[in-house]
C-alpha cells in the first residue's frame, strides 16, 4: 500500500454589503485542507479532512 499525505491552504476574502450598497466588512477566511491519498488494488482513494 502507498499512501501520501498532502496539505493545501486556501485563502477567500469575503464582503458584507449593507442594504444601501456599501461595503461593511471584509474579512479574510483561511481554509486547511489535509488530503490522506492511499493505493491499493491499482485504485486511488482519498480522505480529505480540512478546517477554517
Amino acid at each position: 500500500m502507498l499512501g501520501r499525505t498532502i496539505l493545501l491552504t486556501y485563502k477567500h476574502k469575503t464582503h458584507a454589503v449593507d442594504s444601501v450598497g456599501n461595503v461593511i466588512s471584509n474579512a479574510d477566511v483561511n481554509y486547511l485542507l489535509i488530503l490522506h491519498c492511499w493505493k491499493a488494488a491499482s485504485q486511488w482513494f482519498v480522505y480529505v479532512g480540512g478546517m477554517s
